[in-house]
């Protein structure tokens, strides 16, 4: 004997719902996510108004599955077969959507994320001598339930939502799983052996979402098989009460139970255990709020100052832990710093991040030192290399101009017209020597004539030889002139240094190599060139050992670069362990001001709290004694994900 009931109560503009499926070997609802689905589609060749895609796809889901279970309806019931015949329903789902979709397009413009999402709840029932054979199928937070006349009601199926669920306190809670044309889905399913005389029903969640808990859900169906001949009417009416905001579908059977029998079962089990857990749950809302009526001012003042407290304490212990730190890499601590920092040190990764800035600042110092040690080879080889260089140009001059080179009458000539001619000082000396002796020859010469000449009476000639022996005269002084003024220069040249910091630094350090130094052989004795090319060595193997050491790339900090690190590096990523690590500290609140009255508030709310949890602690009591014949899913014969 069997009677079957639906319920169908869509919302005004919303009707996501697909009118519910009771046949005679199954049922099925089918509920369409709205929040999902809002995109439009060209139906029969027209935008459709009403008609999203959560429409579309629960409708159209409703109809794919109650063909399937039609057809394949015997393979339900074979353990060798079910897997199979439930991946076959998957398979015809994504295919029938799949068609679905280019019949009825998505307008490109629409908006609304997937594509026909709904969820599903289904049994496919077979009747036994001694039992019915159930096999429910779902997706989402739809459900399957059955009413047993002993224990009462109990849950089918598991939501398929985010994290762990607990349907006694109905938390709203994200859903992990539904069907859709463009998402991947899955499709769970459970196979039972149920009592012969049994209420069987599947419904969406509006059914359930806006009572306080699974207890008082069974009232509600209690009092809906208890008050009417007419199953469907009954539900309508208690639906309509209690839902507020949703689209709620049902769909089920009473199984070989007459209706005296199933108002005796009702009333046997209010009396027996139900009515007083749903009382329980009732007493221990109303203390709940009898408490935050009681408690909400001392409570609001508690937060209020605590949210400035806490600002405060959280401010000061930055504060004090910033400067710690400071002072901790400076080595300059202070007593109560002292004290601080060895608190901080309990915290390990605090004591392995100092410990690195001292491992950084050693290998810094150490790196100094070698660069100062390069600098004093660096100089000493700037000194030599210039002594090298200029005996190696004064002997290039040499060679340059030796007498070999030129006339002597050019030599002269080029010291008249180029008087900065680069000549070294021994041939400056030379050419003064020779114009000197040449002045002084001239002068002998002109006081000779004058001594010979003095009785001559013709004046004229007297004076045109006088004439010319002073032009030779000046001419000669002119010449030592210009040789004095070029020996000067070249001695003032010599007191400069021949290579520039500049040519220095490019040319011969740290680009010079052994050829570079083998070139000063020539021009060099055996103990300078020797001394040259060991300070050459000494300079680049420094050179090398600081390029291996990363001197380059290893810059050394200030103390604000260091505090800045760890500001917004380390104490950022650390600050709840740390704060942890001082406020257990017993001088705490001489480290932190505010910390102890902050403690004493929060032990002042805690106490609160527990007294408003007391209702909760009440509650949770109750539900756990009742799932433990509510929650059947977790005792099922067969169970599978496909």
């Amino acid at each position: 004997m069997k009677d079957f009931f639906t319920v169908y109560i869509p919302l005004d503009g919303y009707d996501q719902d697909a009118e519910p499926v009771a046949k005679d070997t199954h049922l099925i609802i089918c509920d369409g996510l709205g929040g999902d689905g809002n995109s439009k589609h060209l139906v029969n060749g027209k935008v459709s108004k009403n008609e999203n895609s959560a429409y579309l796809g629960s409708r159209k889901l409703s109809a794919i599955c109650d063909e399937f279970f039609s057809a394949n309806y015997d393979n339900f019931f074979s353990n060798d077969t079910l897997k199979c015949t439930v991946e076959n329903l998957k398979k015809k789902i994504k295919s029938d959507l799949d068609q679905y979709l280019i019949l009825n397009p998505k307008i490109d413009s629409s908006t609304g994320g997937e594509v026909f999402p709904t969820t599903l709840a289904a049994v496919v029932f077979k009747e036994n001598e001694n039992n019915i054979d159930a096999v429910v199928i779902w997706a989402g937070d739809s459900r399957a339930y059955v009413f047993d006349l002993e224990k009462g009601l109990q849950q089918l199926t598991k939501d398929d939502v985010v994290g762990e669920f607990d349907a006694c306190f109905g938390k709203d809670c994200r859903m992990s799983n539904c069907i859709s044309q463009d998402q991947e889905f899955t499709l769970n399913y459970s196979t039972y052996k149920l009592n012969k005389k049994s209420v069987i029903f599947v419904c969406s969640d509006g059914c359930f979402d806006f009572l306080p808990s699974p207890i008082h859900f069974e009232f509600e169906v209690m009092r809906s098989l208890f008050s009417g001949e007419n199953f469907s009417a009954s539900f309508e009416k208690t639906f309509r009460v209690i839902n507020p905001g949703d689209d709620c579908t049902l769909s089920g059977c009473v199984f070989n139970i007459s209706k005296d029998e199933l108002r005796n079962s009702i009333q046997l089990r209010i009396h027996k255990c139900l009515n007083a857990m749903k009382t329980a749950i009732d007493n221990s809302d109303k203390k709940y709020n009898e408490s935050v009526q009681e408690n909400k001012n001392e409570i609001r003042t508690l937060i209020s100052e605590n949210r400035r407290l806490n600002s405060e304490v959280l401010l000061n212990f930055q504060n004090l832990v910033i400067d710690t730190f400071k002072h901790d890499i400076e080595k300059s601590l202070s007593p109560e710093q002292l004290i601080v920092s060895n608190l901080l040190r309990q915290y390990e990764p605090y004591n392995l991040f100092i410990n690195n800035i001292f491992q950084e600042q050693l290998k810094i110092s150490e790196i100094e030192k070698q660069c100062a040690e390069y600098d004093k080879k660096y100089k000493d080889l700037e000194a030599l290399v210039d002594s090298a260089e200029r005996k190696r140009r004064m002997a290039e001059r040499k060679e340059k101009y030796s007498v070999n080179s030129f006339s002597y009458s050019t030599r002269i000539f080029g010291l008249k017209i180029f008087p900065g001619s680069n000549l070294n000082v021994e041939d400056c000396e030379q050419e003064y020597n020779g114009a000197y002796q040449r002045y002084l020859r001239n002068i002998e010469e002109f006081e000779n004539k004058l001594s010979v000449n003095r009785n001559i009476t013709d004046y004229q000639y007297m004076r045109s030889d006088f004439a010319n022996m002073m032009n030779v005269l000046l001419n000669s002084l002119n010449e030592l002139e210009s040789c004095d003024n070029q020996l000067k220069n070249a001695n003032s040249r010599l007191s400069k240094k021949i290579l520039s910091e500049s040519e220095l630094k490019t040319v011969v350090m740290p680009n010079v190599n052994k050829d570079g130094i083998i070139c000063y052989k020539n021009y060099l004795d055996e103990g300078e060139y020797l001394e040259l090319s060991n300070v050459y060595d000494e300079c680049k193997h420094i050179k090398d050992e600081l390029e291996k050491s990363g001197y380059n790339t290893l810059m050394k900090k200030n103390i604000a670069e260091y505090v800045n690190d760890f500001k917004n590096g380390f104490l950022k990523e650390n600050f709840s362990k740390l704060f942890e690590t001082i406020k257990s500290s017993a001088d705490s609140e001489k480290f932190i001001p505010g910390l102890n009255r902050l403690n004493e508030n929060d032990k002042r709310l805690n106490i609160l709290q527990e007294e408003l949890n007391s209702g909760e602690t009440e509650k949770r009591r109750v539900w756990t004694e009742y799932r433990i014949d509510y929650e059947l899913f977790k005792s099922c014969d067969c169970r599978g994900v496909v």
